[in-house]
């Protein structure tokens, strides 16, 4: 026989005294509401959802990881293409420098030609006047 607890439950008190086996002690511990627990199958069922869980949580940090390599890799990508843009922007510039150069070159040798072309035409015309001061005195002897 076991000894009773010291509990203020007279009738659970009795149950648990007048136990003499195991299962009868744990149907007079439990409450009247209470149904036995199959310790074995919650402890399956715990293992099975800690397994799981321990999946989930590799399978995230795989997640993680892969998520994290493909920041690293689009971050190189990005490094590369903004040091490809800067040097873009530099032969950008470079050429623009040398179209205004050209431009100024252009607009230097165009007053240049313009010049020419009104010595050109001054001497055209005085060459015009010679001609016919020559035709002139031509018809004059």
């Amino acid at each position: 026989m076991i000894d009773p607890p010291c509990c203020q439950d007279h009738t659970r008190d009795c149950r648990i005294a007048e136990a003499r086996s195991i299962p009868e002690l744990v149907a007079a511990v439990q409450g009247p509401g209470e149904e036995p627990r199959d310790l074995a199958e919650e402890l399956g069922q715990l293992q099975a959802r800690l397994a799981a869980e321990q999946a989930a949580r590799i399978a995230a940090e795989r997640s993680a990881f892969d998520t994290k390599a493909e920041l690293k890799k689009k971050d190189r990508w990005l490094v590369r293409v903004a040091a490809e843009n800067a040097e873009l922007q530099k032969r950008l510039q470079a050429s623009e420098d040398q179209r205004i150069t050209s431009d100024n070159q252009i607009a230097a040798q165009q007053g240049g030609v313009e010049a020419h072309d009104e010595i050109l035409a001054k001497t055209t015309a005085r060459l015009k006047q010679a001609d016919e001061l020559l035709q002139s005195q031509a018809k004059k002897i």
